[in-house]
């Protein structure tokens, strides 16, 4: 009868669910623990990335973290002008990881353009925009392109 096969098609239909249930948590479970651990990171090691003045960087699988803090002293020669020096900038970051938290100055044409805090070495690639004479660079408008490398 009807009610009979609507019970049939139930119990089938919940086979089904725990089946597929099953199934999901195997491929779950086989998942790369490499693979689960980086998501939510967004600081890669042994790659360029970008960083904008007020927002932090993390890598969760080792635990370290880096904040762009904010651009001093960008006396950069802006590229519309013709410059007997280059000039520099200051890029203020806060890297943070096991042994504990530490300030760095890092600069864009002085020797100081990267610095190692135990394992890690932090480098600066880039900081943008660059100066142009007849415009003002706010913070909210700098960028760096940072490199972080891991050594045994």
């Amino acid at each position: 009868t009807l009610f009979k096969k609507s019970i049939q098609f139930k119990i089938k239909s919940n086979k089904m669910r725990y089946f597929a249930f099953i199934i999901l948590i195997f491929l779950f479970a086989s998942c790369d623990k490499k693979i689960i651990d980086n998501l939510g990171s967004d600081l890669p090691l042994n790659k360029e990335f970008v960083i904008e003045n007020g927002s932090t960087k993390n890598n969760l699988e080792e635990n370290i973290s880096l904040q762009m803090v904010s651009v001093a002293n960008d006396s950069r020669c802006p590229s519309d002008v013709e410059c007997v020096w280059e000039g520099d900038a200051e890029v203020n970051l806060v890297f943070n990881s096991a042994l504990g938290i530490h300030p760095i100055i890092l600069h864009t044409n002085l020797a100081s353009k990267d610095t190692t805090i135990g394992t890690f070495t932090i480098s600066l690639i880039k900081l943008d925009p660059y100066p142009i004479s007849t415009k003002v660079i706010s913070q909210s408008e700098y960028k760096a392109t940072i490199f972080v490398t891991k050594h045994d």
